[in-house]
């Protein structure tokens, strides 16, 4: 072998090592971590995942279902007691207060005098617009008409919400939400009567 050849070897040769060298100053900048930034990409930590996992298969069907499911909406004293059931808990007293929104409007006495509103005195079981000579709306004509009573049920739906029960009512009474409020005015209607309507049985 010649001597420029041997040359031109080891030339090569040191070039190639010279390149390694450069590329893995090159890597190790490059990937070298900035300091005081901390990793660039946090990983999962193994543990957590793996306790997230046994909790999951360990836990009863009954556990896992309370997880998943949503809470229950929370029920009113009419979706878990009827109205005879409130009825005959009532308190006439109480009704008599709740009552003192009415008699603004309409009279409680025997007299049955009307005033912007119909009388209430025994309206209890009584026929719906049974006021002679009183200016009902044609909704309640019309409840009239098709033979409807004030019973306990037909009441407790109209004071829940009268425009619901009577669309187009002059009454402008907005209604009264609470269960219990409802079932005191009801006893003390009941009240108001020589000859009181029995409370609704189950």
């Amino acid at each position: 072998m010649s001597l420029n050849l041997i040359l031109k070897f080891i030339i090569a040769l040191a070039g190639a090592a010279t390149f390694v060298i450069v590329v893995g100053l090159i890597t190790n900048q490059a990937y070298e971590p900035i300091k005081g930034k901390g990793p660039g990409y946090a990983l999962p930590e193994p543990q957590v995942a793996q306790a997230a996992s046994e909790a999951s298969t360990s836990a009863t069907p009954v556990e896992q279902a309370s997880t998943l499911a949503p809470a229950p909406a929370e029920q009113t004293v009419s979706e878990v007691t009827s109205l005879p059931a409130l009825l005959a808990s009532a308190d006439i007293e109480a009704g008599a207060k709740v009552a003192r929104k009415c008699i603004a409007c309409h009279s409680v006495k025997p007299d049955l005098r009307t005033l912007s509103g119909p009388p209430l005195y025994d309206i209890v079981d009584q026929p719906i617009a049974r006021t002679t000579g009183y200016k009902y709306s044609d909704i309640m004509l019309e409840l009239a008409g098709e033979g409807k009573f004030w019973t306990f049920e037909n009441l407790d739906a109209f004071l829940t919400k009268p425009r619901d029960f009577a669309p187009q009512t002059k009454m402008g009474f907005a209604g009264l939400k609470s269960d219990l409020d409802r079932a005191n005015l009801l006893v003390y209607l009941q009240s108001l009567s020589e000859n009181p309507v029995p409370l609704p049985t189950e």
